[in-house]
């Protein structure tokens, strides 16, 4: 899967590259993308340090942001979102 174009489209369409831990993302082939628990997956490999420098790098180029949003207070809803995507 392809989840920085994933997340560059999220970004795009959002203004953030920062989704919530529930989105999941359909992708045009029907695909489902849980974009939400891969940025997670990301934040703690990087925090581990085994995260690789490429990937650090593109994810920072994209605007990612190491640091969770805090979610005390709020509530959390599960969204799905379906994108088209072209290579």
């Amino acid at each position: 899967m392809m989840y920085l174009l994933v997340l560059a489209t999220y970004k795009k369409s959002h203004g953030d590259a920062d989704p919530p831990f529930c989105l999941k993302v359909k992708e045009a082939n029907g695909q489902e993308v849980q974009l939400g628990e891969w940025c997670d997956r990301m934040r703690t490999e990087y925090s581990k340090q085994t995260l690789a420098t490429a990937k650090i790098a593109k994810l920072s180029a994209i605007g990612f942001r190491w640091e969770p949003k805090s979610t005390l207070g709020h509530s959390v809803r599960i969204q799905t979102v379906a994108f088209n995507f072209t290579l």
